[in-house]
């Protein structure tokens, strides 16, 4: 079975925030790399809870583990401490931060009706978990899941890579975490910064979406722009998402999907590389600019016949 660990990420005082408005290049998980393997959700109709069909239709489903508050709020630095309502508003608003501006990403809140399993092609779409991660450095860390078929775009045609079935997201209690800016140059006591919640989480969402980290994307000549100016856009052909795309050796350091220590002003918000990205893995079309909904019986039954193909393939883990 092909499991895909996506990697961790350590988020210092740092690393998520906002500067200026650059585009630098965006980078893409899959086995190489490349555009051509790029790993997506596929845009079919139906959902997971009433037709157990796993794609982008219903909006990707997700789920909180059982004790996804109580877990997680001790380790806040906030004095008070959110609440837990304050805690699942933060979550929904970093899943809600992918689908500005784009038309068929949605996420659908699943917690009570799916339950969390780490399993391949169990749980929800999208499970979230607080548990110490495989890198225990790490605030958090996705490992997402793949079917050897290439996945139908939002443009409406099948685009090469491989089709994205699942994914787990688990934010690290073994750190600490903040939702004020002003504390974020408390440290955990092993030293290491601690991290602003929701912009990690916003950045694990980019790595449950397909995109990878920009700034190692850059060292592998990996990272893909469309020009050389840093301050423009990218802006993705719908019709053809790697026309124009070239390979570039420069990544925007505050791009929600890059590391790298900094002290911003602001937080959880995407950069032009971070669109850019999505745009890419997700293209959008005047025409086809609506998610797909339900499926009648006979769409239902070739549906589910073409999600029980078998799944192959490696195992890919990052740490820092």
């Amino acid at each position: 079975n092909w499991r895909v660990i996506g990697l961790a990420l350590v988020l210092g005082s740092a690393g998520l925030a906002l500067g200026s408005e650059t585009a630098l290049g965006f980078g893409v998980l899959g086995p190489t790399g490349e555009l051509e393997d790029a790993p997506r959700w596929s845009n079919v109709p139906g959902s997971l809870l009433e037709q157990r069909v796993r794609g982008l239709g219903g909006g990707l489903e997700y789920a909180l583990e059982d004790g996804w508050c109580e877990q997680l709020t001790p380790l806040f630095l906030d004095d008070p401490k959110p609440t837990c309502e304050q805690l699942l508003e933060i979550t929904k608003r970093a899943f809600d931060k992918w689908t500005v501006g784009h038309p068929i990403l949605r996420f659908t809140d699943v917690t009570g009706k799916i339950r969390p399993d780490p399993a391949r092609e169990r749980g929800a779409e999208i499970d979230l978990f607080a548990k110490t991660t495989p890198s225990p450095g790490a605030a958090g860390t996705a490992s997402y899941y793949t079917r050897p078929r290439q996945p139908l775009g939002t443009n409406g045609k099948e685009l090469p890579g491989r089709t994205i079935i699942s994914v787990d997201i688990h934010m690290h209690f073994g750190r600490c975490f903040f939702i004020d800016p002003a504390l974020k140059d408390q440290r955990h006591p092993s030293g290491v910064r601690c991290s602003h919640f929701e912009s990690v989480l916003i950045h694990e969402i980019g790595h449950a979406l397909g995109l990878a980290h920009t700034h190692e994307a850059a060292m592998r000549n990996q990272n893909f722009d469309t020009d050389d100016d840093p301050l423009n856009e990218i802006v993705i052909d719908c019709e053809d998402p790697t026309k124009g795309l070239k390979k570039s050796p420069n990544f925007d350091p505050f791009a929600i999907m890059s590391y790298w220590p900094s002290h911003p002003e602001e937080f959880a918000k995407l950069h032009n590389d971070d669109i850019g990205g999505r745009d890419f893995l997700y293209p959008i079309c005047p025409s086809t600019a609506s998610a797909p909904r339900g499926l009648d019986g006979m769409g239902l039954g070739l549906m589910l016949g073409i999600l029980s193909w078998g799944v192959m393939g490696l195992v890919r883990r990052v740490r820092f």
